[in-house]
């Protein structure tokens, strides 16, 4: 008997082999897109998680963090940043466990699995400061709800970089030539700029910008003179706020002290002052004050632009200082005064004139008498050391020196003859002495 074997032929073998396959295909990518969307589905998830800690983060602090605060270890994030959140959130299904998967900066359609913390501010990258953010994934599924395979969700609230605090500002004089400006810190701030001006309208001010510091020191200033500054705190990208106006005035140096000199002119002393030297933009001025035989000092005469000179008419005897002093004016402020250490002028006492005859006119026999002079010192001055000697006419014998007012007296052997005198003397104050004057002569006849 015959029997008859059914099988399948070739072409239906392959047919089958083919409808195995597709059907293979259609398992594996209806599982990877399942997959795909799980992986989705879980980054989604996670971004709202995170995207509501930002939100409570703003709830606290009024802003949203900076860059570095959100690109930390998992653990400082969830400690420090998103408290409440579970480390796990912050690494991407595609990214390394324990590793935080958020990253600054966009993203495009290719690329690591990571969240993208996209914020601006102008703390932002560097700081704590972000006023608003956008938190990005690129999606594996072709959400149509995502642009371009780019998935967000956008911070519900934005920092206001207009209501900035104004800067307080302060100045403080350093020096002549130096003034230091600061400034309090002011959140969101990224810069500072400052202006300085000769006048409060700030007419044509210098400006220095991209100051990072809350101080700045301005240096090369004209002594005396005051300046006006302000301060400007920038965020990039948005309005910025000017602090108050302050003012500060530099110092001016003192000059060293004039030097004062004498001369004698004729009959007058003078007081010469001596040119002193101020810094630029200053001008030296002068004064100067006379006093006589060391008494008080007269008034300071009125400030003068120019070294001044003073006389006084020069009494023999007679002591005259001269004492300058000067300072160096700015536009809005005046240095110390420097006071010299003064000159002297002693007007020297001429030898004075032979002394005048007083008395006796004659003498008698045996009669005392004293013998007196007239002196001729100048006023203010006295007479010293007046002498005087004696000689007989009859022998040429000399008696003396006697001092003015000596009691003299002649015996009989000078009777009918003569006795010659010859007397001086000096004069003198408290501060010179003369030479001896003139020697005066005198015949004074003696009777019986």
């Amino acid at each position: 008997m015959n029997k008859t074997i059914n099988g399948f032929t070739l072409i239906e073998l392959l047919i089958v082999i083919a409808i195995i396959g597709i059907l293979a295909t259609i398992s594996v990518t209806t599982y990877s897109g399942i997959q795909a969307n799980s992986r989705d589905s879980a980054r989604s998830s996670d971004i709202k998680i995170i995207a509501e800690s930002l939100e409570k983060y703003f709830d606290r602090n009024g802003e949203y963090p900076g860059c570095l605060a959100m690109v930390s270890s998992p653990t400082t994030v969830t400690t420090n940043t998103l408290p409440g959140v579970s480390s796990k959130i912050l690494t991407a299904p595609g990214g390394t466990a324990g590793v935080n998967s958020i990253t600054c900066g966009d993203i495009t359609g290719t690329g690591p699995d990571v969240f993208a913390y996209v914020a601006t501010g102008p703390g932002c990258a560097n700081g704590s400061n972000c006023l608003n953010y956008t938190l990005k994934y690129r999606s594996e599924s072709n959400d149509p709800k995502c642009n371009n395979g780019i998935c967000s969700v956008t911070s519900r609230r934005t920092a206001d970089a207009v209501n900035l605090t104004n800067p307080v500002a302060g100045a403080t004089t350093n020096s002549s030539t130096q003034i230091t400006l600061s400034w309090n810190t002011v959140s969101m701030a990224q810069t500072y700029t400052t202006e300085i001006s000769n006048n409060s309208g700030f007419t044509s001010p210098t400006t220095l910008t991209g100051i990072t510091g809350i101080s700045h020191i301005y240096s090369g200033l004209t002594a005396g003179r005051q300046y006006y500054f302000r301060v400007s705190a920038l965020a990039t990208g948005f309005t910025t706020t000017v602090s108050n106006a302050v003012n500060a005035t530099t110092t001016v140096d003192a000059p060293a002290a004039p030097t004062t000199t004498t001369r004698l002119e004729i009959i007058d002393v003078f007081g010469d002052t001596s040119a002193v030297t101020c810094q630029a933009g200053t001008t030296p001025m002068y004064a100067v004050a006379t006093n006589v035989n060391d008494g008080v000092l007269t008034a300071w005469s009125a400030w003068s632009s120019s070294p001044p000179s003073l006389y006084q008419y020069a009494s023999e005897g007679y002591k005259y200082g001269f004492t300058s002093k000067a300072r160096c004016d700015g536009v809005d402020a005046i240095s110390s005064e420097s006071i010299g250490a003064g000159a002297f002028w002693i007007q020297p006492i001429f030898s004075p004139p032979a002394p005048g005859w007083a008395g006796p006119d004659h003498f008698h026999d045996g009669v005392h008498a004293g013998i007196n002079y007239v002196s001729y010192c100048p006023a203010g001055t006295w007479a010293i050391n007046g002498t005087f000697v004696s000689q007989a006419a009859w022998n040429g014998s000399w008696w003396g020196p006697h001092g003015w007012g000596f009691s003299d007296y002649w015996s009989a052997s000078g009777i009918g003859s003569y006795v010659r005198y010859y007397g001086n003397y000096q004069c003198q104050s408290s501060y010179y002495t003369s030479d001896l004057s003139a020697q005066s002569y005198n015949a004074i006849y003696v009777y019986n």
